[in-house]
């Protein structure tokens, strides 16, 4: 388990119980990402946000450190896709930074960085993540395809939700009612799909189960 704790980010070992502390010398990470054998976080410096990647030592309590993205400006919401290559850990990077004035979703592939979207008012981009090869964004609490041409975005007919995810190529989420918080999912119609009340928030646990 990746914990993000007031003392900084921690390796939890389900077996055999061991706390790792990460380096966190460089500033404060509030946000942790897990790819592949790397942490991806956003270290927060005098206001600004880079990009950092760790590489956890399995022996010592430190990591290293490298420079994923240092533009010295605000970037959150991180969603990274594996690439198929084994030489590249991170196909595709997708990020909100607020370079431009306004919330912007940007991309980044092996060299080349490009905004996807051209945002005209600001707009509160809650979460990113990546669909059975395609990129959404939870805009104004509404998930939104994002195009990888043209960066349009294309309203999803699932109402308002908390949280989206996507585990084993299904696409779950969150969502409030006067019933009380819900978790949902698609049917086969691709209709949504009530499946459990009571569930605030999900993630992608081990051996396809989701832990609520």
């Amino acid at each position: 388990l990746l914990l993000a704790t007031s003392q900084g980010p921690i390796l939890y070992d389900l077996k055999s119980t061991k706390l790792q502390r990460l380096n966190t010398a460089q500033g404060v990470y509030n946000e942790l990402y897990p790819m592949a054998e790397n942490i991806l976080a956003v270290s927060l410096l005098d206001g600004t946000s880079d990009i950092l990647s760790f590489t956890p030592n399995a022996t010592k309590d430190i990591a290293g450190i490298s420079q994923w993205l240092n533009s010295n400006k605000n970037e959150y919401q991180l969603a990274a896709l594996q690439s198929s290559a084994a030489t590249d850990q991170i196909g595709k990077l997708a990020f909100v930074s607020e370079r431009t004035g306004i919330p912007q979703i940007w991309l980044q592939q092996q060299d080349k960085l490009q905004q996807l979207t051209n945002l005209t008012t600001s707009a509160r981009i809650s979460q990113l993540l990546w669909h059975q090869q395609k990129l959404f964004a939870l805009i104004d609490g509404v998930l939104h395809e994002i195009s990888l041409n043209d960066g349009k975005h294309t309203e999803m007919p699932i109402g308002k939700v908390s949280r989206v995810l996507s585990c084993q190529q299904q696409l779950y989420w969150t969502a409030w009612s006067a019933s009380g918080w819900s978790l949902f999912r698609f049917d086969a119609k691709s209709k949504p799909e009530k499946i459990r009340d009571g569930v605030v928030d999900a993630r992608c646990g081990p051996d396809g189960q989701l832990a609520l």
